[in-house]
């Protein structure tokens, strides 16, 4: 149960500095923070984990580069951290990436908070 909460704690530091970073001048967008739930394959097995992640845009119905770190808590468990792209939608996201540390693909669902696209282009 320990590292559960150290796997939380992990993904809410990493996600926290989101909110202060600068909107990108050039498209009127600014970063936003995922939490959701992951699924890494690899191994002939399937573990399932939280993750915490920055996409680079938080404009609905875009696409968006996403890094982050994901904790485990089923199969192979332990800590991940992974870069790929993000499918936003209306505060909510789809993430496919692979995990560095776990040298296996990751597929994420979960919440973000994103911003109607025709209000980021004012």
């Amino acid at each position: 149960m320990k590292s559960f909460f150290l796997g939380a704690g992990l993904a809410a530091l990493l996600a926290a500095p989101a909110a202060a970073l600068p909107p990108d001048v050039a498209s009127g967008n600014s970063p936003t923070a995922f939490v959701g739930f992951s699924f890494s394959f690899g191994n002939g097995t399937v573990s399932s984990g939280v993750s915490a992640r920055i996409f680079s845009s938080d404009a609905a119905n875009e696409w968006a580069a996403g890094a982050g770190v994901s904790y485990y808590f089923t199969g192979e468990t332990g800590v991940g951290i992974d870069l790929g792209v993000a499918r936003n939608f209306t505060n909510s996201a789809g993430f496919v990436g692979y995990d560095f540390l776990r040298n296996q693909p990751v597929i994420s669902f979960g919440l973000t908070r994103t911003q109607d696209a025709a209000v980021a282009a004012r």
